[in-house]
């Protein structure tokens, strides 16, 4: 369990993660035409949701075979996040869809936030690094930093075919 980096934050994330392996991921594979094994279920999230996949992902690391991780907002709770991951490896053949911007601070019609867009990167960066020291082959994590991508949905829909493709690159079925 991470603990929460500001005590009266929090999204109740490890109820979260436990409704969608144990409730939402079976009823999926219950009522839709789905390859329920490791190697063909895939989850994906964006800024917190990025956040919440790779804390699934390491709770869980048997349940998930691609990741999808967009623009992950772990500077709420890097150092616990780190740390959690440490100790709880992703499955040794995990794929992994890293993807971060170098505009991520930056909002329509605000100046930019140099800060927070080299926090997205570091955060991003920090991540990539843990997961490595794990040791996850390199050639199974596309880890990209897309110059100029801001922190919007607009960006995360552009970058998941490239998700996509990596996943399912040498996993055709």
């Amino acid at each position: 369990m991470i603990p929460h980096a500001v005590p009266k934050d929090g999204g109740n994330g490890q109820d979260y993660a436990k409704w969608v392996v144990t409730e939402l991921k079976p009823f999926i594979d219950l009522n839709y035409r789905t390859k329920k094994d490791f190697e063909h279920s895939f989850l994906a999230g964006s800024s917190m949701g990025g956040l919440i996949t790779a804390y699934t992902a390491a709770q869980y690391p048997n349940v998930f075979g691609g990741l999808g991780i967009f623009s992950i907002a772990s500077w709420t709770c890097e150092k616990q996040l780190l740390s959690f991951c440490q100790n709880h490896p992703l499955h040794p053949k995990t794929k992994l869809y890293l993807q971060v911007g170098t505009n991520e601070g930056d909002l329509a019609n605000q100046p930019s936030n140099p800060q927070k867009n080299q926090t997205y990167i570091t955060n991003s960066l920090n991540y990539y690094k843990q997961i490595l020291a794990q040791g996850l082959p390199i050639s199974q994590i596309d880890f990209a930093i897309i110059a100029g991508a801001q922190h919007t949905e607009n960006v995360w829909a552009q970058q998941f075919p490239h998700f996509l493709d990596h996943l399912l690159k040498s996993n055709p079925t």
